[in-house]
């Protein structure tokens, strides 16, 4: 595949080197790397010409050329991929899975630079340049393959990014990518039950919630909390929040016995968020949870009218 490698660095922007024009850093930039540029281009007709050596070694003087300018861009690490390809085709499989390693170290720092970057504009509440930087880091991350558990965060700080600009859909995208993550990482772990807590957060800021896949959501993360070290603070508000989340189901019912059920488990979860804010202990012996709704719902309510239904409980 041609790469242009006159504009690829421009995907990527990267600080100008102090040895570039400050008036006019694109006319510096690609002055001072037109010799990498044409030895990068000369080295990919080479390599289509099947003249492998020649290709390395025009490759190889573009990078030693361009490190001197521009070290750590996405350039350069193309550049290492192309030699690995090239050298894997001439049979040095060795020396090639050494390159392929530098293409991805740069690449994997240079998402980690995109991702502090974009890191500092969301605490800076600079949305969009933040969401840019982390297009960015996602795209390496994707396009290189890099693990995904290092992809995790950055779904998360997309999330946390597009709730701020109010894009709920793009938000719970990026929370399933993260859950998905953390599942095969460990299903059982905090970190699966906290996702499941802001994917119920997310559903609640949304006044068309469906008030059951809230509930879903709530009862995935209150069955991985009782799994953990004794952490009171972090039940009781699942509780609280699951009590809510029935209110909000009962006032969708219009059978009488459905809004008795849906208010039965809000009592119960009211009654078990505060018992879990007094002690770390669960209700007592035969406290148990009446039966878990699930007919259909009709219209739901909007998440300020559970508060003060719930206020109102005992």
């Amino acid at each position: 595949m041609k790469i242009s490698w006159k504009t690829l660095d421009r995907l990527d922007p990267l600080p100008v080197p102090k040895a570039f024009n400050e008036e006019a850093p694109e006319v510096a930039h690609y002055t001072q790397l037109l010799p990498a540029i044409l030895h990068a281009e000369n080295g990919e007709a080479c390599e289509e010409e099947r003249r492998l050596s020649s290709a390395v070694a025009h490759y190889q003087e573009a990078v030693s050329l361009y490190e001197q300018i521009a070290p750590g861009a996405r350039t350069v690490a193309k550049l290492y991929g192309r030699i690995a390809t090239v050298l894997n085709k001439m049979g040095r499989s060795r020396e090639a899975l050494a390159h392929k390693q530098q293409e991805i170290s740069i690449m994997t720092s240079l998402a980690h630079t995109h991702y502090r970057d974009g890191d500092a504009y969301y605490r800076n509440c600079q949305y969009s340049e933040a969401l840019t930087q982390f297009r960015f880091a996602l795209n390496i991350h994707i396009d290189f393959a890099l693990p995904k558990r290092e992809r995790a965060p950055l779904h998360r700080r997309m999330a946390q990014v597009y709730l701020a600009l109010k894009n709920l859909q793009a938000a719970i995208f990026h929370l399933d990518a993260e859950l998905k993550i953390a599942k095969a990482t460990d299903p059982n772990s905090k970190d699966v039950a906290d996702i499941h807590g802001q994917f119920a957060m997310t559903h609640l800021n949304d006044a068309d919630c469906d008030p059951k896949v809230v509930i879903e959501h709530l009862e995935a993360q209150l069955s991985i909390q009782k799994t953990l070290p004794p952490g009171s603070e972090d039940i009781a508000n699942t509780h609280r929040l699951l009590a809510e989340s029935y209110l909000i189901l009962m006032g969708s019912f219009i059978g009488q016995q459905q809004r008795r059920d849906a208010f039965a488990r809000a009592s119960y979860h009211k009654k078990m968020a505060t018992c879990s804010q007094v002690s770390n202990r669960p209700l007592p012996m035969g406290t148990t949870p009446p039966p878990q709704q699930t007919d259909s719902t009709s219209e739901s309510l909007g998440a300020c009218q559970a508060a003060p239904l719930l206020d109102q409980m005992s």
